[in-house]
């Protein structure tokens, strides 16, 4: 996590931002939008509950905390245990 900090200009910080899931795409090209809501079917299992966050019936997801989860490989090791 250290490394994706460091990308960030000096002397600013990351801030929390909750994307709904609908709008990932409007943000990042990765993942697809269907992509990222197979990640939430199975997020028990892979550990997303870290990076999602529901209100009523809207899914948001954390970019900060998908994107590091992303970055330590735990989407490789959930491809793992699907094998």
């Amino acid at each position: 996590m250290a490394s994706r900090l460091a990308s960030f200009p000096a002397g600013t910080a990351p801030t929390l931002r909750l994307i709904p899931l609908a709008k990932w795409s409007d943000c990042h090209s990765w993942p697809s939008v269907a992509g990222l809501r197979a990640y939430v079917a199975a997020a028990e299992r892979i550990g997303g509950d870290a990076w999602i966050r529901r209100v009523g019936r809207r899914l948001l997801i954390d970019e900060l905390a998908f994107l590091a989860w992303a970055a330590d490989g735990s989407i490789d090791k959930s491809r793992r245990r699907n094998a």
